[in-house]
């Protein structure tokens, strides 16, 4: 039986176990990634365990395993296999996102992009949203709710790839070292003060004028920190944006409980919360800005981003 799921709607499965499959078209710098994410009621892994990809292809608890990619003529499938069944009580659901992190702009390049639950006999078809600069999707979520096993179809875009997703769901991302370099100690940063400066010394604000395909695809306002070494825990700042709208209201995006969205209203996406800095590894948190927000919002001006600050 083949049942068809649009972005939003949910449905029960047949049984526990089935597979998600993803398939498109190969194409030329395509690196399209399928990984899930098995998460808690917060939305977040317990630990970096919670992650299942070409690198961690299966969860300890069964619920989850990563196949490798096949090529079929001039197609590609991804899967997933997953067993609701196995799904730990701490855990409640398994987010099955989709990322594309090659040199090309995006899923816009994806070309015959389809996704499939199938459980048993049943096929469940996902139609896919409308995409052009994203390179992370949130595709469906699995989950047992009043002892039926669901699907639900997402379809969330995001500007930040698998790295950006690992943030969003709570997972560490292993940055690549540099060479070591020597350098003076840095004097020890007061976190008691309650406004951070974004400004950098010696440096200059500059304004795209690019337009078309080549403006920038999105705005990151990060903030960087590390402990005072006063030895207490007290190094856990947050980044916060105040979004100004056309109407006089104020909203404030802040991590985790109020991360918002890239694509979607308010357009502006908080990728994770920091609670820890040290000397060795500084304390960061990231915002990305849609650079179409006034416009998505309904204003004539750029009454968008009104002001970042740091209690």
């Amino acid at each position: 039986m083949n049942k068809s799921l649009k972005p939003g709607e949910n449905t029960s499965l047949s049984q526990a176990t089935g597979q998600v499959r993803i398939s498109h078209s190969v194409g030329t710098n395509l690196d399209i990634n399928l990984t899930a994410f098995l998460v808690t009621d917060l939305g977040k892994v317990i630990d970096d365990n919670g992650m299942v990809f070409f690198n961690a292809p299966r969860h300890a608890s069964g619920a989850a395993s990563f196949i490798a990619p096949v090529t079929q003529g001039s197609t590609l499938t991804h899967c997933i296999d997953f067993d609701l069944s196995h799904l730990p009580a701490n855990i409640t659901k398994i987010a099955i996102t989709l990322t594309q992190d090659g040199s090309t702009s995006g899923f816009s390049s994806v070309n015959n992009l389809t996704a499939q639950v199938i459980a048993g006999s049943s096929i469940l078809e996902l139609t896919p949203g409308l995409f052009s600069q994203e390179t992370g999707i949130i595709v469906l979520e699995l989950y047992v709710r009043n002892g039926q096993n669901k699907a639900r179809a997402v379809w969330q875009g995001f500007a930040s790839g698998l790295e950006g997703l690992c943030h969003y769901y709570g997972v560490e991302v292993e940055q690549p070292k540099a060479a070591a370099v020597p350098a003076p100690t840095p004097a020890p940063v007061n976190i008691k003060k309650t406004l951070v400066t974004l400004t950098k010394p010696d440096s200059s604000h500059k304004i795209s004028l690019i337009k078309g395909a080549l403006a920038p695809k999105s705005i990151l306002v990060s903030a960087t920190w590390i402990d005072n070494g006063d030895g207490r825990d007290n190094d856990d700042l947050d980044l916060r944006v105040g979004i100004l709208r056309p109407d006089g209201q104020m909203s404030i995006i802040q991590a985790p409980d109020r991360a918002g969205a890239f694509n979607a209203d308010p357009f502006v996406f908080h990728t994770g919360d920091v609670i820890s800095a040290s000397i060795s590894d500084p304390g960061r948190e990231t915002v990305e800005i849609n650079p179409a927000i006034s416009r998505l919002m309904g204003g004539e001006s750029c009454s968008g981003l009104q002001r970042i600050f740091c209690p």
